[in-house]
């Protein structure tokens, strides 16, 4: 392409831009890049893959056979293409095929081009180098490393993502779900690795295909893979239907992430875990645009210098390519993220690589739509300043560990980490088991598991619950052939956490035997919601019914003991939280018998279940608990909580419950008047409160209308809430509450704690293990300020002229499904989507912490930040 015609081409653009024809170009996050097209069709169509060799020149895999149409008059196989600038103006004039040959050809890898001439590619059931020998840019030798031999088909959740380890060399690739297909992976030297169901994987293994091994499991779909400089493995990973968000994962050796496809696509299932919900599971280090694809990590110095370090990755199903800030946490990171491109539509980012100038280029898909379209862009990404030749070039690790690099050093967590994987060290790994970093549990996991000591281990010495799961884990591991016996303690185990590993295990490798010992656990005390849903699975599992723990399980299982009064109290509690509220054997009627049953926790659960309902009957049975002083301040005010959700509230009740002497009933009707019409000596009488009661006056006042706020910090200052919430105790009890409070907080309106609650934001169970309270103030605070970019909302209006908020869970094959802020899952096809405009700001609202008092706010955060 001569000048001239890049000009014409220009002008081209820059017309069918102004008039509408052509899709807005893509934007620059910061104001220091520059993004220029290198390539477009015709050149090149549907793209896939990208690689940039060390003269500048580009690679990509152009894919002419993932859902080909019937009428595609294109080439019959996939193409590597190479893309040359021979006239250094920007754009690629000389093209030319490198190989012609694969199907779904996925992933391409030029690590070792340059040391010994091989380019590395994945297709979906196959890995292969090829080679010049000649010299003439064409393959001319192709060797295999892996086959995947199985019906699976699907274009995408195969082999994929290649990446070679900086310092040993050892490749490694990734398998996606497969459909649950059963599967053989076999290596070069004829090794041979069989699953199915399981979930995705990542393998390594020699670059020759030699000394084949799975390293990780538990992934959707990890179809990226990367190092950074200190030889840590990243991977991106496309979330279940029904369980966003997409992640970005540290992978780690013996690292479990928790998916398994042969409990379902939802990724709802008890014994699914996707932010390390199961013990022995690892949780994300972020979540990510919708579709990531490929990531690298950035150590050039081209881009601005706020860029290196971090991890580039580019997401497909919301067109843009973020960059993720690695923030250090144990032996693992968390992230943020800012957008470094983004696009409308039209933009479908895939491939990405590093040019040897520091410079970025990545593919573009173009289209929304799966099958093949003819259509692809190849863009450039460079900085507004250009950097010397001595700082474009991306440095090498230091052997050293010194911090020659702009990804974050290595810690002594990493260091313990890596030591713990290959120790013979059996009293050091177990006292590694009880740490609190997961991450180093499962290093420790992984070295006990391919010790010797591990057959002899005695059971007895694992004093902690945290070693006798690692234990279990690692036996598992190792691939223990009788393990029947050993399973039956851990069911009877003091420990939840130790009974859920046990109840995973014999649900995935379906031992019947264990079937009977699995019943009797429905009946123990010791049990969690987690577990009691997790035990009914495994029923499923061993009846090969795929009920999920729902439905004709509950029904067999679980409500007979529900029904049996000589079950534990405990038990049938427990079963109160997992059976649906509105499931038909739980009427208000039944609920109310339970409540008059002697057990407390028992009669606690019924409540909780009876508030939840929404049948009018259930406001009657509320008041008379709520009334009731046998029952005791913690159901009456449960009781009274439930009663907040009425469209009218029982005024008369709530003010004698406001004016009592108990102090938490008085709040708890202090809070059911919230919006009540009052009279002028109600007003008075609430005022009286506030004045003799100091914990109650703020509530007090917000209810007659009083000023309530003053005196509070800016929500930007998170530290000086922080302080002013320590300077008091919260209430755990009182916060759960004010979680589930239809006028307070509503928390519960978008999420779940324990089993409860509406499932459009995330599970909140958890929470109290994985973020700092200075973190969880500021997220209420500040919604807004750092959000996962899954959790990003769209306003969308179809062609019908209706609208709805709503977020992203699928887009493909031509249809677009997303989740309502009420909770609906709505599938509509692309054609009918008007605009699709993505929000800048959190679904949850700002302000929230206005709705609470100073001490609702203490509570709720010492409810939400238990431990156990």
């Amino acid at each position: 392409m001569n000048r001239t015609l890049g000009h014409v081409i220009v002008i081209a653009v820059f017309l069918l831009l102004t008039s509408g024809l052509l899709a807005e170009p893509p934007r620059v996050g910061d104001a220091g890049l520059k993004l220029t097209l290198f390539a477009e069709h015709p050149q090149i169509v549907t793209p896939i893959a990208l690689e940039v060799d060390a003269k500048g020149r580009v690679w990509v895999v152009e894919s002419h056979t993932h859902f080909r149409p019937k009428d595609y008059d294109g080439p019959p196989t996939d193409r590597i293409r190479i893309f040359t600038d021979t006239n250094a103006d920007g754009q690629a004039d000389k093209v030319t095929s490198f190989y012609e040959g694969g199907e779904f050809t996925m992933s391409l890898s030029l690590d070792r081009l340059a040391s010994d001439g091989w380019v590395y590619v994945a297709t979906r059931r196959e890995v292969f180098r090829l080679r010049d020998t000649d010299g003439d840019d064409v393959a001319d030798k192709r060797e295999t490393i892996a086959k995947l031999d199985t019906k699976g088909n699907y274009p995408h959740n195969g082999l994929c993502g290649l990446a070679f380890h900086p310092t040993n060399g050892k490749l490694y690739f990734g398998l996606g779900e497969n459909l649950g297909e059963p599967y053989k992976l076999i290596g070069s030297d004829d090794t041979t690795l069989t699953g199915g169901g399981e979930g995705g994987n990542i393998y390594r293994c020699d670059p020759d295909g030699t000394d084949l091994e799975r390293i990780a499991t538990g992934f959707w779909n990890p179809f990226g893979l990367c190092f950074d400089a200190q030889g840590r493995l990243f991977a991106t990973d496309n979330d279940p239907d029904s369980s966003p968000p997409c992640r970005l994962l540290h992978v780690v050796p013996g690292g479990d992430y928790g998916f398994e496809f042969r409990y379902g696509r939802g990724g709802l299932h008890p014994l699914q875990a996707w932010d390390g919900e199961l013990p022995g599971t690892l949780g994300m280090i972020s979540g990510t645009g919708e579709a990531p694809c490929e990531l690298l990590s950035y150590e050039a110095h081209q881009l601005p210098e706020t860029f290196r370090g971090r991890l580039l990755v580019t997401s497909w199903g919301d067109h843009r390519i973020e960059a993720y800030q690695l923030v250090k946490r144990g032996a693992s990171f968390t992230s943020t993220a800012t957008p470094l491109v983004t696009g409308d539509d039209e933009f479908r980012p895939v491939g990405i690589a590093v040019a040897p100038d520091g410079s970025i280029y990545f593919s573009d898909w173009v289209s929304r739509s799966y099958p093949l379209h003819k259509q692809g862009r190849i863009w450039r990404l460079s900085g507004t300043t250009t950097p010397t030749a001595t700082d474009a070039t991306p440095t090498t690790p230091d052997p050293a560990d010194k911090p020659t690099t702009a990804t974050p050093p290595l810690t002594d967590a990493d260091r313990r980490a890596r030591v713990l994987r290959s120790t013979t060290d059996v009293d050091a790994l177990l006292e590694a088991l009880k740490d609190p970093d997961p991450f180093i549990r499962t290093a420790a996991t992984y070295g006990l598991s391919r010790s010797d000591a591990l057959k002899r281990l005695d059971w007895p010495r694992l004093t902690t619950a945290s070693q006798r799961v690692g234990a279990l884990l690692a036996l598992r591991q190792s691939g223990i052939a009788e393990a029947s016996s050993l399973l039956r303690i851990a069911l009877r185990d003091t420990s939840v956490e130790v009974r859920l590993v046990a109840v995973r295990w014999i649900a995935d490798a379906q031992l019947t035997d264990l079937k009977p010992d699995l019943e009797a656990l429905l009946s123990d005390p010791v049990m969690s919601t987690r577990l009691l849903a997790g035990a009914l699975a495994a029923m499923d599992r061993l009846s090969d019914t795929a009920i999920q723990g729902r439905g004709p399980t509950i029904d067999q299982y679980l409500l007979p003991r529900l029904q049996a009064t000589d079950t534990p109290a405990a038990v049938r509690a427990m079963a109160l939280r997992v059976i649906p509220p509105d499931h038909p054997w739980l009427t208000t009627a039944r609920l109310k018998e339970m409540i008059g049953q002697d057990d407390a926790a028992l009669r606690l659960e019924a409540v909780r279940t009876l508030a939840s309902r929404t049948d009018a009957d259930r406001l009657p049975v509320l008041a008379d608990v709520a009334r009731n002083t046998n029952y005791g301040t913690r159901v009456r005010a449960e009781a009274v909580a439930g009663l907040a959700s009425a469209q009218q509230p029982d005024v008369a009740l709530m003010m004698t419950l406001a004016t009592g002497d108990d102090a938490t009933l008085a709040a708890e009707g202090l809070r059911g008047l919230l919006g009540a019409s009052l009279n002028d000596d109600q007003r008075a009488a609430l005022k009286t409160v506030g004045q003799s009661n100091a914990a109650l006056a703020a509530l007090s006042d917000r209810v007659i209308g009083a000023p309530h706020l003053a005196g509070r910090p800016d929500v930007t200052d998170t530290a000086a809430w922080v302080k002013l919430l320590e300077e008091k105790p919260g209430d755990a009890e009182a916060g759960r509450r004010v979680f589930f409070h239809a006028k307070v907080a509503t928390c519960s309106r978008c999420h779940t704690f324990d089993g409860r609650g509406a499932k459009i934001g995330p599970d909140l169970s958890p929470i109290g293990k994985r973020i700092t309270t200075a973190r969880l103030v500021e997220s209420i605070l500040q919604p807004s300020k750092e959000v996962a970019p899954y959790f990003y909302p769209y306003a969308v209006t179809t062609d019908d002229g209706n609208s709805f908020v709503g977020f992203s869970l699928a887009d493909g094959h031509g249809k677009h499904t997303f989740k309502t802020i009420d909770g609906r899952e709505v599938t509509l096809d692309a054609d009918k989507i008007k605009s699709k405009t993505q929000l800048t700001t959190s679904i949850m609202p700002p302000g929230l912490h206005a709705t609470m008092t100073i001490q609702e706010f203490r509570d709720l955060i010492a409810f939400l930040m238990r431990k156990e």
